[in-house]
């Protein structure tokens, strides 16, 4: 699996602030996953994974690179987008595959209502 740009991989504060507000959600019990519409032509990926959920750093770096390799294993998506992963507590109790199938299921959902959300 090759690397991606830098630019790819973060997103400026204020686009990460704008999806949360405006963007379109999916949910459960593990991950929400915000989505807008970008610009730039290409998706972007952000995330919050904050102590008080996973509380060891080598669980939060593991789910950051867990989450990094599925969005970027999908590209393109049909939709330019900006894309905001938080987790939830109860991520810290589930193994990979679990959170895998969950990371599946959101992306069709927000791409799916940026698709019908158009313009």
């Amino acid at each position: 699996m090759g690397r991606f740009s830098r630019s790819r991989i973060r997103m400026e504060k204020d686009d990460f602030s704008k999806v949360l507000k405006r963007g379109k959600r999916s949910g459960d019990g593990l991950l929400l996953v915000t989505a807008g519409r970008n610009e730039v032509g290409f998706s972007r990926l952000g995330m919050a994974l904050p102590k008080k959920h996973l509380r060891r750093a080598t669980l939060r770096s593991r789910m950051k690179r867990l989450i990094r390799e599925d969005f970027y294993r999908l590209q393109p998506f049909a939709v330019a987008m900006d894309v905001v992963v938080v987790s939830r507590p109860a991520m810290a109790h589930y193994d990979k595959e679990v959170i895998r199938e969950s990371l599946h299921k959101h992306w069709r959902n927000v791409e799916r209502k940026l698709g019908d959300a158009r313009g």
